[in-house]
Parts: C-alpha cells; structure tokens; sequence
C-alpha cells in the first residue's frame, strides 16, 4: 500500500516543524522526499534528504533537544552514528596526540622538512615517533599536526552533516508510517471497535526500548518515532491484551 500525499504531507509537517529551514529549500525537500516514499525507495528517501541539505543553513531543534538529554546520562540510540554527539577533533596538547594525527608518509616528510638525519633510517611507526620525540620539540611537532587537524575537521563535520541528514530522513519516513497505521487502527475502530495502537521498539536499543513502554504506559503523548532516529512502529492489539 502507497502512502498518500496527505499522509506524507502531515508527517513532514510534524517532523519540520523543529526544523529550521528557509521556505524554498523546505518545498523542495517535501517533493523529493516524497516522491522517494511513495515508491517505497528507502536510499533514495536519504539521498533526497542529503542531496537537499547539503550546504543548506538549518538547524534541527528537535535533534539537539535529545542530543541533550541523551548526552546527561551519555547513552545513545543505536541509530545514532558517532560523529553526531562525539567532539569534533581538536588541537593536540601533548607529543603523544600531535604524533597520533601523523601518518607514516606525514612523520617521514615532517622529518625531512627538519633536516632530521637519522640512520639506521626508522621504517616501523613506533621507530618513527621514538625518532620524533626524542629529537623534535613538542611546540614544532603541534604546529606541523595543524593543516593535519584543520582537515579532520573539516571531514568530521561533513560527516556528522551527512549523519544528521539520514537521521531526519529516517524520522520523516517512520512517521509517514505511523501516521498511516494510526489511520488504518481508527478505520477497524470505527468499524468494530476494541482495539489500540502500541508502540513496537525496534530490538537491540534499550532506549527505544524504554520510550516504547512508556508510550505504551500512556506516559508519552504523540506517536512514533518517539525522539530523532526512532526506530519504533505503531502495531494494532485488541484492548483486551
């Protein structure tokens, strides 16, 4: 069964609306959005996702809301990928972390570059960072890491974009779920009545696994996903169960 535009539309707006996003590059991100979900194309529902966003200014409230409350306790979903809550890499303080930036090929031309003679020549890792501690300065060492450093940055911040940006896709596309289960449960309601919507955590995630009960519980209001990333379903049981 394909879900409808309406469908689609309603779920968009309930996830968007703890998004920030300039109203051209929001239109654009439902169409291709949703013209991937009607077709069932789960890669295509992120590529439209991250094609979109790229290089865009938004800002996801939502997202950082729960990035807080999961940071207290430090645990995590499991859809969470790393780079969404783990600091971006940063200036080394001591020879140990500007040597840990350093590759084989990077120690070797930084050794080159300080007239640093050595022979036997080092060719292992460990005898290129024993050469480098025992005869370079920390300071010199630091500030060659810096190009090194800059471009990690940059990657880890590119990633955690690209992370981000799947995590909505995701959550976009369990509500359009959920929507159209609570849908379905209302019609067989009307018709015969006696039975509820109850939340089904993916499995492997205690976290999913508590919000679940506690939507179940009643504790919770709204429907699945029940924060970014969710992996929840809705499923109908008879009230009776």
């Amino acid at each position: 069964m394909k879900t409808s535009e309406r469908i689609i539309r309603e779920a968009f707006d309930s996830v968007l609306a703890g998004v920030e996003l300039p109203p051209e590059t929001k239109s654009r991100l439902f169409y291709q959005f949703a013209e991937a979900h009607r077709n069932g194309d789960q890669r295509g529902e992120e590529k439209a996702v991250v094609g979109v966003l790229a290089n865009s200014e938004w800002r996801w409230k939502d997202f950082e809301e729960w990035l807080g409350r999961f940071r207290v306790h430090n645990q995590w979903p499991l859809t969470w990928r790393p780079e969404l809550y783990e600091e971006p890499p940063s200036r080394p303080k001591t020879m140990k972390e500007a040597l840990a930036y350093m590759n084989i090929k990077e120690m070797k031309a930084f050794l080159k570059a300080e007239e640093t003679a050595v022979k036997p020549a080092p060719k292992k890792r460990s005898e290129f960072e024993g050469v480098i501690a025992a005869q370079c300065s920390v300071e010199d060492v630091i500030n060659a890491t810096a190009p090194i450093v800059e471009k990690a940055v940059v990657e880890f911040k590119e990633r955690r974009e690209m992370a981000k940006s799947r995590l909505l896709a995701h959550t976009l596309a369990m509500r359009a779920f959920s929507i159209r289960h609570k849908i379905q449960c209302d019609e067989i309601n009307e018709s015969v009545g006696g039975f509820r919507l109850q939340a089904l955590s993916g499995g492997g995630c205690p976290i999913e696994d508590k919000y679940a009960a506690m939507f179940n519980k009643g504790e919770i209001q709204g429907i699945p996903p029940l924060f970014p990333g969710d992996r929840s379903c809705l499923i109908t049981e008879p009230e009776s169960t």
